[in-house]
This record gives structure tokens, C-alpha cells and sequence, in this order.
């Protein structure tokens, strides 16, 4: 994968501040293709929070897949 091959090569195992920490990820797909806004979709970020530890962060993405769920599920009722 060309993609995977050239971020290898900017990635760094080390924080390059201490005082700010992120996270880059690198996703299969386009998320501009599932949003409108400026801002990540509801549903790559609480796909992206799946593995974290926090209990908050846990409770607040499983309130937020169910909320998307139940948007689904309306939708596809109404168009039936």
C-alpha cells in the first residue's frame, strides 16, 4: 500500500511535545464522504473510540452508536 508506505516514514515512536498529545489514525476510507461539516462523522469517531479504556469515553460512545443506530433504523422505516 503506497498510502502506509510514505506515513511510515514521517511517523515517530516519540512525542514530539509532551505538553500536547494526539493521535493520528489512519483510516480505509474517505470520512468527508460521510459528513457535511468540517467535523469527523459520528460514525468513524465512535468507531475510533472502540478500543479505549476509559469508562466515560466507553459510555459516551455507546450513547452515541445507539443514537446513530435509532437515526438508521428511522430511516429505513420511513422509507418502507
Amino acid at each position: 500500500m503506497e498510502v502506509v508506505a510514505a506515513w511510515e516514514k514521517v511517523s515517530a515512536c516519540r512525542m514530539l511535545n509532551a505538553e500536547v498529545r494526539c493521535a493520528v489514525e489512519l483510516w480505509c476510507y474517505a470520512p468527508r464522504k460521510l459528513t457535511a461539516g468540517a467535523c469527523v462523522d459520528r460514525l468513524s469517531l465512535a468507531l475510533s473510540l472502540n478500543d479505549s479504556r476509559d469508562e466515560r469515553v466507553q459510555e459516551a460512545q455507546e450513547e452515541m452508536s445507539k443514537e446513530l443506530w435509532k437515526e438508521i433504523d428511522d430511516k429505513r422505516d420511513r422509507g418502507k
